[in-house]
């Protein structure tokens, strides 16, 4: 997949390789498509494939490329596909129907001196553009990871728990029921209320904190009772 596309006629074609080896000098995959001036009006039935392979659409609108069908054809499937366009207006040439419909809202990067100085805010805005999609696409991966480690650690502190409870409840039993069977209750009864605060410490911040994770339990407790 390119991160763009820059679309122009064969007359601005030397500025769109400018364009284009900016940005991949940035790190920003481009490709450059060249429309052919001689195509017929393109049918709006069939999207054009590079555009499904691409993540930011760049026409590059001058008075050649006002006249281009295909570039009209991308525009429409561009804006169809909810694909980010960013034109710059190489000249003053203004715009007619077509591309007043598509563009006349978008973000503009106009070249008024310079190739140079209009490359650098292009190569700016796409990088600000791609930037918050990339850290959307890989945060939510790296947490849910972590998160899922998280809980391993503290189901398994749990388990640890209940295991060392149910070995000591084991020995005081072999030790004590005979002779001190109330006493062994006693004890018995604080080993497992231990247990369970040190549980309900272990797992409540995994769960929204401590008063949520109360709240929880005291709702399905409730809940129990109530036969629901």
């Amino acid at each position: 997949m390119e991160d763009v596309y820059i679309s122009c006629t064969p007359t601005d074609a030397a500025a769109a390789k400018r364009f284009c080896s900016d940005l991949e000098a940035s790190g920003i995959r481009c490709r450059v498509c060249i429309a052919d001036p001689s195509a017929r009006p393109a049918s709006t039935g069939r999207i054009p494939p590079v555009l499904l392979y691409t993540r930011i659409y760049v026409p590059l609108v001058s008075r050649h490329s006002l006249s281009s069908a295909v570039m009209k054809n991308e525009l429409y499937w561009a804006t169809e596909e909810y694909i980010p366009i960013f034109p710059v207006h190489l000249d003053k040439a203004p715009l007619n129907d077509s591309f007043s419909f598509y563009l006349g809202t978008k973000q503009w990067i106009s070249v008024k001196r310079s190739l140079g100085t209009a490359s650098k805010k292009l190569c700016r805005v796409i990088r600000d553009e791609l930037e918050p999609q990339q850290k959307k696409t890989a945060e939510p991966a790296d947490n849910s990871e972590k998160e899922t480690n998280r809980l391993i650690i503290r189901a398994m502190l749990c388990i640890g728990c209940v295991l060392a409870y149910l070995i000591i409840s084991t020995v005081l039993s072999s030790l004590m029921w005979d002779t001190h069977y109330s006493l062994f209750w006693n004890i018995d009864a604080v080993l497992g209320l231990a247990v369970c605060v040190i549980i309900f410490f272990i797992m409540a911040p995994m769960y929204g904190g401590y008063k949520v994770f109360l709240r929880t339990i005291a709702e399905k407790l409730r809940d129990a009772f109530r036969g629901e």
